[in-house]
């Protein structure tokens, strides 16, 4: 419910959905593993988080040995070259595919993030100084690509020089990005109705949030209308 009604609640609450001191069941219920864990893989990946708040860092360290072990049986998968996340049962699966496969094709997706790049090199370390502990943080700098401007000179004659712009390769994929995502709404609104629940609890997909593409299409308004949507038989 928190993650289609908006306002990065399915970010924000995920270490407290799965942090399992407060809720001993869920990591053993049967959508964690298909809906859950897949989130919190994206949540490390994507979110700019305090260090040490990582969810998947602290499973990692801090929980049962079985967490650990499924933890890394899903982290393997997910290097094998052919991974794609599963999205529900094969008919579902394949109709999300279907647009997805066919949106990220597109050169706009190929541009890479300077800020993710950045992000995925940036490296903590705890230190002590003052007899205090800190964290040091090494972050990269951003790979600038450069454009030419034109001004006129001082004697009136045109001058071309280059400024260093790390953002406007990606600023420019992402206007295309954001164009091809909208137009593909309906694509996911009908692949919807194709959705079954994996359980009785299982009252809608949030795994899609999992992929970055229909994270970003699944607004707030556009979440409500697939919780409001009639399911087969409904």
């Amino acid at each position: 419910m928190l993650a289609m009604l908006g306002g990065g609640e399915h970010e924000a609450k995920i270490s407290h959905v799965v942090n399992y001191a407060h809720h001993p069941g869920i990591l053993q219920h049967p959508l964690f593993l298909s809906e859950l864990l897949p989130l919190v893989f994206e949540e490390d990946r994507t979110r700019d988080l305090p260090h040490g708040w990582s969810t998947l860092q602290f499973s990692k360290e801090n929980g049962p040995e079985w967490l650990q072990s499924l933890i890394a049986d899903h982290e393997a998968r997910r290097a094998a070259p052919d991974f794609q996340l599963s999205f529900g049962k094969p008919e579902f699966d394949a109709a999300v595919h279907h647009f997805v496969d066919r949106l990220t094709a597109d050169p706009a997706f190929q541009v890479r993030d300077p800020h993710e790049e950045q992000r995925r090199n940036t490296t903590h370390e705890e230190v002590w100084v003052d007899g205090q502990l800190a964290v040091r943080v090494e972050m990269p700098p951003l790979t600038a690509s450069a454009v030419f401007i034109s001004e006129e000179s001082e004697d009136g004659m045109p001058a071309d020089f280059e400024v260093p712009d790390p953002f406007g390769d990606y600023d420019r994929a992402r206007e295309r990005q954001r164009r091809l995502i909208d137009a593909a709404w309906p694509e996911l609104k009908e692949a919807i109705r194709l959705w079954r629940p994996l359980h009785d609890d299982h009252i809608v997909p949030v795994v899609l949030f999992a992929d970055p593409v229909l994270a970003e299409m699944i607004t707030e308004e556009r979440g409500r209308e697939i919780l409001s949507m009639c399911r087969a038989g409904d």
